[in-house]
């Protein structure tokens, strides 16, 4: 590089994408090619898109920042270049720090901000640290912004944000609802607030099930609230759906059994969480043991299997109850599973057989929704192109088959339910649209569909089948 630069100095122009292409490079030489650039013909300012190339760059892109920052001392560093780092799991904390370093008047710590670095775990974690540690006072503790720390963080940084910030930070019932519900560190994180502020916790209906939520380590969450606050602890049916909803649901059904037996009552809408479960069988036949006079199977109950894809709970049924299972549950269970887990063929096959693809499980989850969700770009197609299909129908979280897809980036899914009708402005049961989840995972091509400026045509879907959008 350096002997073509020599050679041919005068006449290589050195434009804004030269210099995103080598914020990028990978190579060992990558800093030194960039120094060249620098001393060639590179523009006085240096853009943001330059910067952010060097931001996710996890091989050279600590000393390629350094350089532009002292190189060029117009470089000013945006909101969104922050946003962009406090996103990266590979160069994120490292990056932060260089900004603070160097560039620290420019860091505005907002309440966006600070949601961003909470959202993301790997390098939220790190990161909140980092800005406690450097910029205490300018750290924003809203509600929400604890809230998305109690429930994405962990104890560590919400035991730092108490003794840095402590007097600021109101513990309310929907930062200890997240705290309990929190997928990593649920633990640590009840343990802190019970500790540091157990006075301000209050232990209602809603935190219990969200210790009892879908999360790993439910059990040893429930056991916190079982044994620092037993007394406040109601087991009511809401509950004990979301136990019987739980990845690790019979655990936490045998630690409630015997902790707290006398509360444990089987009804219709218990079994019908436990149906609609992957390990639905396992419970099942944990409580047909335990509370087999309980224990009744309606038409609501195989339904709630089928419409979830739960065949091994349908095979349970039959088996060990001796339930005979109409066929278009099978179907049903068949068409959802294959849905789930992108057996386009198969899917085919059941919708030429006339089995309706309009249905949805108690979670109100449909095959589309879930097909959309898990990227099965394929039966997404198939089950629109039937026209049957609700494409903005919302489950109990008030997401549309659209949100997932366009978290995740799965941007012909996303061209499809598009194309189909769907609305991006949806806002689910936490005011998060498919098009604000998009911009905050920085999926500019899906964002660019939805509003307009990249051309999408509405069609009829039952009239063939969609064409992928490429990038």
């Amino acid at each position: 590089m350096a002997l073509l630069l020599g050679l041919n100095g005068n006449n290589i122009l050195v434009t804004e994408n030269v210099l995103r292409a080598a914020a990028r490079n990978h190579s060992p030489n990558g800093e030194e090619v960039m120094k060249l650039l620098l001393e060639k013909q590179a523009p006085d300012t240096i853009s943001e898109g330059i910067i952010k190339n060097a931001a996710i760059n996890r091989t050279n892109g600590r000393n390629i920042m350094i350089l532009l920052l002292k190189e060029r001392a117009g470089v000013r560093i945006t909101k969104d270049m922050v946003k962009t780092v406090a996103r990266d799991r590979g160069t994120g904390r490292e990056m932060m720090e260089l900004f603070l370093e160097e560039r620290d008047e420019d860091i505005v710590i907002t309440e966006e901000i600070m949601k961003v670095v909470a959202y993301y775990p790997y390098p939220g974690i790190e990161i909140m640290k980092l800005l406690l540690e450097k910029r205490e006072a300018d750290v924003v503790v809203t509600e929400a912004v604890v809230k998305m720390i109690a429930g994405r963080l962990n104890g560590g940084v919400m035991e730092l944000l108490l003794e840095k910030r402590g007097e600021d930070v109101a513990i309310t019932e929907k930062i200890v609802r997240a705290a309990a519900g929190n997928k990593n560190d649920a633990k640590e994180m009840m343990t802190i607030l019970l500790q540091k502020r157990g006075a301000e916790v209050f232990i209602t209906e809603e935190v219990v099930k969200a210790a009892a939520g879908k999360k790993k380590w439910a059990k040893e969450s429930m056991m916190i609230l079982l044994e620092e606050r037993g007394a406040e602890v109601v087991i009511t049916e809401e509950v004990l759906k979301a136990v019987a909803g739980n990845m690790d649901g019979t655990d936490l059904m045998w630690l409630l059994l015997e902790k707290r037996g006398a509360e444990v009552v089987i009804t219709e809408e218990i079994l019908k969480a436990a149906a609609g479960h992957p390990f639905g069988d396992d419970i099942m036949e944990l409580l047909l043991g335990q509370r087999k006079e309980e224990f009744e199977i309606t038409e609501e109950v195989i339904r709630a299997a089928a419409t979830s894809g739960q065949y091994n709970v349908l095979e349970f049924m039959r088996h060990h109850l001796k339930i005979s299972i109409r066929n278009e549950h099978w179907f049903t269970a068949k068409l959802f599973y294959a849905a789930k887990y992108g057996s386009a063929d198969e899917v085919g096959k059941l919708l030429a057989k006339g089995v309706n693809p309009d249905f949805e499980n108690p979670q109100l989850i449909s095959p589309l929704w879930i097909a959309a969700k898990k990227g099965r770009w394929e039966v997404v197609e198939l089950l629109l192109g039937t026209g049957l299909v609700q494409v903005n129908s919302k489950n109990i979280a008030g997401q549309p088959p659209l949100f997932w897809p366009a978290e995740r980036g799965y941007v012909e899914i996303v061209e499809s339910l598009l194309q189909a009708g769907a609305d991006y402005r949806i806002a689910d049961n936490y005011g998060n649209t498919p098009l604000s989840i998009a911009e905050e995972n920085g999926h500019h091509e899906i964002v660019r569909m939805m509003t307009g400026q990249w051309p999408i045509e509405v069609k009829n879907i039952s009239g063939g089948k969609n064409k992928p959008w490429s990038v």
